[in-house]
């Protein structure tokens, strides 16, 4: 969508992106179904996570009786909803579907390096025409609108690129790197506290999980071809 002043609404095409994604795996599922699915299927839906879950939905729901803007208030439930949706239809993909998982992260991978070497360009193709501050607010956004939303997904897509760097080798382990170095600089360049404290997080919980898994794992990493 396009007004009249030339804004354009991304986030109204990015849940509309999502339920789209959601129909194809629906349908995926549907018309590829196996016995896998249908045996796990009640052990997904009564484990312990989905039900907290689900618990947190419904009382988000709950709390629209009592919200100042009723209208607000039902489109972001609808959104909250959406990603039930999305989460409970990727749970079942990856049942006994873990050969996926790997695919997805290299897919990731390589739609999070072409977003960030687009997005670097742009910062340092403008860099001498702007002020920092206005240069990080119109360059570090992507198609997301703001820098925060485009940061934060670099820092959720950080898992799968450490994933693939750790499993992978030869031209996927160095691409993954490559493609490390370009969003940790991004979440560097954007002044944005959060995303740098999640970066933190998630390198932070990696370190001490390989620790903890297997001692010897960062000399077997660095020295993986």
């Amino acid at each position: 969508f396009i007004s009249n002043n030339k804004y354009q609404d991304f986030y109204g095409l990015h849940w509309f992106l999502i339920s789209i994604l959601n129909t194809i795996v629906a349908m995926y599922l549907f018309f590829f179904k196996d016995h896998t699915i249908e045996k796990y299927l009640p052990k997904f839906f009564k484990s312990n996570l989905y039900l907290i879950y689900i618990g947190f939905t419904i009382i988000s729901g709950l709390s629209i009786v009592v919200a100042f803007n009723l209208t607000e208030s039902l489109v972001q439930y609808s959104r909250l909803i959406n990603i039930v949706i999305t989460f409970s239809l990727l749970g079942l993909l990856f049942i006994n579907r873990k050969h996926l998982f790997s695919q997805i992260a290299i897919i990731l991978v390589t739609t999070t390096f072409l977003e960030g070497f687009f997005v670097l360009q742009d910062f340092y193709k403008n860099e001498k025409g702007l002020e920092l501050m206005p240069l990080v607010l119109e360059t570090i956004k992507w198609t997301t609108g703001n820098k925060n939303i485009f940061t934060a997904s670099l820092v959720a897509k950080l898992p799968f690129l450490i994933y693939l760097f750790t499993t992978k080798s030869g031209f996927w382990k160095y691409f993954s790197l490559v493609t490390l170095f370009i969003s940790t600089h991004i979440v560097y360049l954007s002044i944005t506290r959060t995303a740098f404290v999640g970066m933190i997080l998630v390198f932070a919980t990696f370190l001490i999980g390989s620790f903890i898994v297997k001692k010897d794992f960062l000399h077997s990493l660095l020295y993986k071809r």
